[in-house]
């Protein structure tokens, strides 16, 4: 059988003075055939066994030393055999001899530096260090260079220098070659010939040469752009004839007012440096002057600047058309074309196009078929990015008083001209409008609505010209959906007179694409009334504010007095992801869900509630759950440094509920007085699959008819508790602290004192088997629980205890003002709380660091989520001792 290698020698072939070919049989493994020595590339082999075969390709130099080989495995050898093909890689080993001859340019180089800077050709190939040639000579003309080097690849890099240059340092851009060196063969390495090109030069030629006759005198005005980065300056041109002298660096305008009417030019410009000038390229131009061709340029010439800039003129005759140019630091930002010639001006919107507070120039050009003249160059300063608005507002937002804008106006004037601040002053706002739909025959579907990228601050009196300067507090700044009646707070709360408000005061249904960088700030939202209805409906839902796919930042807003049957504040839904901080809600009703606030929303990231107080809220049915807060259906929420003070279920969740798959985090929290109708007088959770985390709170006399601070209700969750002091709270019935019907849950660091109940003053488990058969458990480890091991302090429903404790005792905490938790200053987590450990606490040091849970909502704001949670309710560090202090404060 005949066989043809066809080998890829690249380059190598030529070097190559024998050429051998050896064959090992794989299979059948048992035939054998002669290498062919001094084999000529292309020609057969015949008598090779039919088989599977590899077949390896050798090459020698004229000193027989092996110069590079390949192999071909598995060849399969018929009667169909086709040319077999190898690779053939060189072996770069021992030394070779390196030839080069360079020609350098002409001028201007005094100093050649050369240098050999090894690279890779294939992973296995190791190279010795770069060598290095510093030459210096006086003339021009060619270097020859013939040395010894490690056989390899190399990059030869010739860098070439000027000491006499005016730019710098006078090194011009390196030149490199890759070059290969062969082992011995020093008489077949071919030489290198290379030319250095000279890479000193003229700068690069400007472009969009224009030029343009502003009057009849005549005066033409030249721009361009500046295309070069080493120019030295510009030099202006009239029929070859310098009239500029040498302008500056990056100027791109130049006026030439000594030519004459009638009489045709040719314009050149071009860049100019120490190494000559520019070809002026596409910076050419010929015109011919006019004298009278009956085109006038616009007149009276003006600049109206508001939110919108308005641009007038009085029309000059002759012309088709007009054009508008506006420049920021003689670059053209903006421009139209083909303005009527006769209008009187243009509104420029400014969003996108021009910035806030810049100065810029402008001037008009106009046209008709042969001829375009320009207007002189005006100056103006666009106005700021702030909308001022006041009751009954009805300018333009440009100042306060007449020129103070309406809301609304205001808010969907923002979509027009970019992101906007709107300031509103101190008074009571009331919609008129619908600006997201609704039935106009209703008229309690108007309503306020947000836009994206615009932020609302409130509390200004008026004459601020300082955003820093407004006083939310003096200056109330209320958004109202109508008169209420209130008397009462929590359980006694009660708002009448309001059966005519609208639904919502804000209200923002799917479609509206609010982000975080849409912003309410300082303002009082009061009065909503979703009252209407049942379930889903928008019109039962989120009387003060009411979100679907949208997410907003709201800071320092108060929500008060609004109804609903599901967040009687605030509705949240569909994919929103809000951030509420620095707020109020006090004293909103819902029916059934979240007497405050209401989330079901399946969008899987935190929405975010911290710094922010909780008074007064109210669940008037005795099915409803969450006073202050209720959140389930996949929400995931994140509650942080915050206080929730007498809010009331008449259901369950005296302050706040987490529902069915809901995935919460409750820290550096402070309860009290909360009440609930059914379990849980603080926190109750209810439902499958939810997942909670509770920790650096504190819990103190809370109210329930089960679990006067926390219940848990139904199997399948994972709640764990870290690091909490649950003081004097009390349960009409069972579990003073904890009531528990789900779980097992997990009870670490924390502080259950002086906790009432008719049973379980601590801990009752009711291990229903309606929703799991399985014995309940419970797991608590380094808590202090007053009277442990005692009867009716941890009671089961079963009458067996089979909760696991580690490192639990009675040994009372020592708090350092048990008779007046809150400190004097009547305000929770701060430095004067009653609930702090004493000198002599045995609860100092006696918890467990490892038990600490992630800091995933970052409660120290440094961004950083995944160490352990490293402060402590009062926002000191959390561990200071061998261990964490059992409870919410850590002794410092």
């Amino acid at each position: 059988m005949a066989q043809t290698i066809m080998p890829d020698l690249e380059n190598l072939d030529s070097l190559a003075a024998r050429r051998l070919v050896e064959f090992t049989n794989v299979a059948p493994g048992d035939y054998t055939r002669d290498p062919v020595d001094f084999w000529v590339p292309g020609t057969p082999i015949n008598d090779i066994p039919f088989g599977t075969w590899d077949i390896t390709l050798t090459l020698f130099d004229g000193a027989d030393q092996l110069i590079a080989q390949g192999v071909a495995e598995g060849v399969l050898i018929d009667a169909a055999s086709v040319p077999v093909s190898i690779d053939i890689f060189p072996f770069l080993t021992g030394t070779g001899t390196l030839q080069f001859t360079i020609t350098f340019p002409p001028a201007f180089v005094d100093t050649a530096e050369i240098e050999l800077a090894p690279f890779d050709m294939s992973p296995e190939f190791f190279l010795s260090a770069p060598d290095d040639f510093n030459v210096d000579f006086a003339t021009t003309g060619t270097l020859t260079i013939d040395t010894t080097v490690a056989a390899g690849g190399y990059a030869l890099v010739i860098r070439l220098f000027d000491t006499t240059a005016q730019n710098g340092d006078g090194a011009h851009a390196p030149i490199v070659k890759a070059v290969h060196v062969y082992d011995s063969l020093v008489s077949t390495a071919p030489p290198l010939d290379l030319t250095v090109a000279e890479l000193r030069s003229p700068p690069a030629a400007p472009s969009g040469l224009n030029v343009v006759q502003i009057d009849l005198e005549p005066t033409v005005q030249l721009s361009w752009i500046d295309e070069a980065n080493t120019e030295e300056g510009y030099r202006v041109y009239r029929n070859g004839t310098l009239i500029s002298g040498d302008l500056g660096p990056n100027v791109t305008m130049y006026t030439d007012t000594s030519g004459a009417g009638g009489v045709e030019y040719t314009y050149e410009v071009r860049a100019f440096n120490s190494f000559g000038e520019s070809v002026s390229g596409a910076a050419t131009r010929t015109v011919t002057l006019i004298s009278d061709v009956g085109l006038e340029a616009p007149l009276n010439l003006a600049e109206n600047v508001a939110l919108r800039t308005n641009f007038e003129w009085d029309p000059g005759s002759g012309s088709d058309t007009l054009e508008l140019f506006i420049f920021e630091d003689g670059n053209l930002v903006f421009s139209e074309v083909g303005i009527p010639g006769t209008q009187e001006g243009f509104i420029l919107d400014e969003a996108n196009q021009l910035n806030r507070q810049t100065d810029y120039t402008w001037y008009v050009v106009a046209r008709n078929t042969d001829f375009e003249v320009q207007t002189p160059e005006l100056s103006f300063t666009t106005a700021d990015n702030i909308i001022r608005v006041a009751p009954n507002g009805g300018g333009d937002g440009s100042g306060w008083g007449a020129n103070a804008a309406d809301f609304q106006w205001a808010v969907d004037e923002s979509i027009n001209i970019g992101p906007v601040e709107i300031w509103v002053q101190a008074g009571t706002y009331e919609p008129v409008g619908r600006p997201n739909g609704g039935d106009a025959g209703d008229p309690r579907t108007r309503h306020f609505a947000l836009r994206p990228n615009v932020e609302v601050y409130g509390g200004f009196d008026g004459t601020e010209t300082e955003r820093s300067q407004r006083d939310p507090v003096a200056n109330e700044t209320i958004f109202s959906g109508g008169p209420v009646n209130v008397t009462g707070a929590g359980a006694t709360l009660q708002l009448g007179g309001n059966e005519n408000n609208v639904y919502h005061v804000f209200y923002h249904p799917t479609g509206t694409n609010l982000t975080r960088d849409t912003i309410l700030d300082g303002v009082v939202i009061e009065g909503g009334n979703a009252n209407v209805g049942g379930g889903t409906d928008p019109t039962y839902r989120g009387g003060g504010m009411y979100l679907v796919d949208a997410s907003p930042t709201l800071q320092n807003v108060t929500f008060r007095y609004n109804l609903a049957g599901q967040g009687g504040a605030l509705g949240i839904f569909g994919d929103s992801v809000p951030s509420v901080t620095e707020s109020l809600f006090d004293r909103n009703i819902g029916v059934t869900r979240g007497g405050a606030v209401h989330i079901s929303t399946p969008a899987l990231q935190p929405i975010v509630f911290a710094q922010s107080e909780f008074t007064g809220n109210l669940i008037s049915a005795t099915t409803g759950r969450g006073a202050a807060l209720n959140f389930e259906n996949f929400s995931v929420v994140h509650t942080t440094k915050n206080h929730f003070e007498n809010n009331h279920s008449n259901g369950g969740g005296g302050a706040i509920t987490v529902g069915t798959n809901a995935n919460g985090i409750i820290a550096n929290s402070s309860f009290t007085l909360n009440e609930a109708g059914d379990r849980g007088g603080a926190i109750y959770t209810v439902g499958l699959a939810v997942t909670l985390q509770v920790y650096n709170s504190v819990f103190h006399q809370n109210t329930a008819q089960s679990g006067g601070a926390i219940g848990m209700f139904r199997s399948g969750q994972n709640v764990q508790i870290t690091n909490v002091t649950i003081n004097q709270n009390s349960a009409t019935i069972s579990g003073g602290a904890i009531w528990i019907e789900s779980g097992p849950p997990r009870i670490y660091n924390s502080i259950l004192w002086s906790n009432t109940a008719n049973e379980g003053t601590a801990i009752y488990m009711a291990e229903s088997p309606t929703y799991d058969a399985d014995p309940r458990n419970i797991d608590v480890s380094n808590t202090t629980i007053q009277d442990f091991g005692l009867a009716n302090t941890i009671v089961f429903f079963s009458g067996d205890d089979v909760g696991t404790y580690t490192d639990v005792d009675a040994l009372d905490p020592l708090f350092v003002g048990p008779a007046n938790p809150v400190g004097v200053d009547g305000i929770w987590r701060t430095a004067d709380d009653g609930l702090q450990l004493a000198l002599n606490s045995p609860a100092i040091d006696a918890g467990n660091t490892t038990l600490l849970p992630q800091d995933i909502a970052d409660i120290d704001n440094d961004g950083i989520t995944a160490e352990q949670i490293p402060i402590d309710i009062l926002g000191n560090t959390r561990v200071i001792g061998a261990q964490v202090d059992r409870g919410a404060y850590e002794f410092q």
